[in-house]
């Protein structure tokens, strides 16, 4: 014996569009045949909706306006990855050609950078996956800029001494070691800026991509641009040590809180 259900017409009426476009359970699609055997003016209802384009019409202003949507979505990515890619290359071409006044300008730059990011970008504070070849390169990110610190690090303790005695490493005299220091940091910096623009396009290809992977390459290539920056407007080798001590422990300090405080507040709108 079949089961029964019993529904009013009010709730057939309801179920009917859903009827038609084959998007409810069996056990729905049988209590409304069950409740249309047995109530002819929802047999004429359901009759007239079905030799009428009311389900297709109905469906296809659903779709122009989901279509609408993604259209709309994907303009904003793709302007906003033009955006940042233009801002962030533009920065490279100002620190190669020395044209930034104060390295300042790039500790100032990164939390518009930071925040434009999240709201441009479709990217993710948890994305679903991370691939091993994403991971492998965010490594090599991270390892560069840990390199790049910690150079400089040892050059601005070591670089009052090394003036006074004239013994610089790698045997080299001091006009060569400012641009030995500048090469890789260039270097550096076009490899996380690579790393951000690919993550940009992979985004807006609806890959998953990682916010925190991309805040790495921002608060990276701030702190070492920072550094060259300074390095050209170094006279003294004496306040070396300090101003890199600072500034790099200031750029990633601001770097993590300000994605900190992104992902908190992402969990916080998203939690019910």
């Amino acid at each position: 014996m079949s089961k029964q259900y019993t529904i009013n017409c009010n709730i057939t009426k309801d179920l009917l569009p859903s009827y038609f476009e084959g998007l409810c359970t069996q056990d729905t699609k049988t209590a409304v045949e069950q409740h249309l055997l047995d109530c002819a003016k929802c047999r004429d209802i359901a009759r007239i909706m079905s030799e009428t384009d009311f389900v297709s019409t109905k469906t296809d202003f659903a779709e122009a306006d989901y279509i609408k949507k993604i259209k709309q979505h994907l303009t904003k990515g793709l302007l906003g990855g033009m955006f940042l890619t233009t801002v962030i290359l533009f920065g490279l071409a100002e620190s190669i050609t020395n044209n930034f006044s104060h390295p300042n300008h790039f500790l100032l730059v990164l939390p518009f950078l930071l925040i434009a990011t999240k709201i441009l970008l479709p990217v993710s504070v948890q994305p679903n996956k991370i691939s091993k070849k994403q991971k492998i390169l965010v490594s090599i990110g991270i390892l560069a800029v840990c390199y790049i610190i910690i150079l400089f690090v040892v050059y601005a303790m070591n670089a009052p001494a090394w003036e006074t005695n004239h013994t610089w490493p790698f045997f080299m005299d001091a006009a060569k070691a400012g641009p030995f220091l500048s090469l890789q940091l260039h270097i550096t910096a076009l490899y996380l800026a690579a790393l951000f623009i690919w993550d940009t396009c992979s985004s807006l290809r609806g890959k998953s991509v990682s916010f925190i992977c991309m805040s790495i390459y921002l608060t990276g290539g701030c702190t070492i641009l920072a550094q060259e920056a300074y390095l050209h407007m170094l006279s003294d080798v004496s306040c070396w040590k300090i101003f890199v001590l600072r500034t790099t422990a200031f750029s990633l300090l601001e770097g993590f809180l300000i994605t900190l405080f992104i992902c908190l507040f992402r969990k916080k709108t998203v939690s019910p």
